[in-house]
């Protein structure tokens, strides 16, 4: 009897295909020196023990992945009050980095008095061009009043903005620190009041986004896109040129990163475009 042939979704949906597909997959991915990572982030997750805490260690193996930039945050930055201290700490270590291929962000919190100084500190002595922001562990909303007054005026200074809308699945915080994931939407009426804003979502889910594809101006990393094919379910309804490549590194494991890539049958033009044009395009925008 003629063995039935598997087709390659078929095969990756079952046991042990995933991992087979790592290793037997064909699609085209970049080669050596041709990525842009947009979410890393350094430092000490306090809730459990991350690999690759320092700058050194992850600015190496991001460069034996090829990785040429990554764009960092700061863990601390999450819980210290003194964001600017740590933006300062951060652009330091980056600066000291091994491959030079750590790209550090600035981190802000728009509910805390004077954060307006926190942004000028990070953009005119650090020479910070991209704010990421946390609204969930700073304890503010997309619609709240501090957050289009920051719109504002990272769109008066041409600063790009970056949105993590969870750190880490909810199932696994701690019992003592529940912190749900961020609202999206409020986002796209924000942006109908500030439309030259630059906005990338970070570590979003394929149901979170539902809630910001409608807006074409807004882009989104793959950190938290899972499933056999996600990607190019995602890419049938939204244009390539909206996704970036983000790892979430070292939360996550890169490999599984570029593995979402690997197992995905996407054309060459929207492969080199989500590992490095798309990013690069918006942020030079």
């Amino acid at each position: 009897m003629k063995q039935r042939e598997l087709d390659r979704r078929t095969f990756a949906g079952t046991l042990g295909g995933a991992a087979v597909l790592a290793m037997t997959s064909k699609a085209a991915i970049p080669t050596m020196g041709t990525w842009l990572d947009c979410n890393v982030t350094l430092g000490q997750w306090p809730f459990r023990t991350t690999p690759l805490q320092s700058a050194a260690q992850l600015s190496k193996k991001l460069h034996e992945q090829g990785v040429t930039q990554a764009w960092a945050g700061s863990f601390e930055a999450i819980f210290q009050n003194d964001v600017q201290a740590v933006n300062l700490q951060l652009a330091r270590v980056c600066r000291e980095a091994p491959h030079k291929n750590l790209f550090p962000v600035a981190t802000i919190n728009p509910s805390l008095p004077d954060w307006q100084s926190d942004l000028v500190h990070a953009h005119e002595q650090l020479s910070m061009s991209i704010i990421r922001l946390y609204p969930n562990y700073h304890s503010y909303k997309l619609d709240d009043a501090c957050f289009e007054d920051f719109l504002n005026l990272a769109v008066k200074r041409q600063l790009a903005i970056q949105v993590v809308v969870q750190i880490e699945d909810d199932r696994t915080q701690s019992p003592r620190m529940q912190v749900p994931p961020v609202d999206l939407k409020p986002l796209a009426k924000q942006l109908h009041h500030v439309p030259t804003a630059k906005v990338m979502i970070l570590n979003a889910s394929r149901p979170q986004l539902d809630a910001i594809i409608p807006s074409e101006s807004i882009l989104f990393d793959i950190a938290k896109i899972e499933g056999i094919c996600a990607l190019e379910q995602i890419l049938e309804t939204v244009n390539h040129e909206r996704m970036v490549f983000g790892s979430h590194a070292p939360f996550f494991y890169w490999e599984a990163a570029r593995l979402k890539l690997q197992e995905s049958e996407l054309l060459d033009r929207q492969l080199d475009a989500i590992v490095q044009g798309n990013a690069t395009r918006w942020l030079n925008a």
